[in-house]
């Protein structure tokens, strides 16, 4: 990759998550969990039964969006070993969780 794009990357990436909350009202850090981590295959979502997860975005270093959920539950095997950021998105609130891959 080269530089000039990860530059533009990553200040897309802090607006994104900055921002995000602020546009749609929800600035609220939701109390939710993600386990096992480390995880090496699949990755669940631990909340209070009224909260609805309404998407999970999954963040490399460089700021890419690498996978994409929906569900409480999902697998990440095919992300390579390293660290990661999960924005979980509910009808309560977005939170932002470091995720360990094996």
């Amino acid at each position: 990759m080269s530089y000039n794009k990860l530059t533009m990357k990553i200040p897309t990436l802090i607006m994104s998550l900055i921002a995000t909350p602020l546009l749609y009202g929800q600035n609220t850090e939701v109390e939710v969990s993600i386990y096992p981590n480390p995880v090496s295959d699949v990755i669940k979502i631990n909340k209070a039964p009224d909260i609805n997860v309404e998407r999970i975005s999954v963040f490399n270093l460089t700021g890419e969006i690498v996978l994409l959920a929906k569900t409480d539950e999902f697998n990440i095997s095919k992300l390579n070993s390293g660290y990661y950021t999960a924005k979980i998105e509910t009808d309560h609130g977005i939170s932002f969780k470091k995720l360990i891959v094996n």
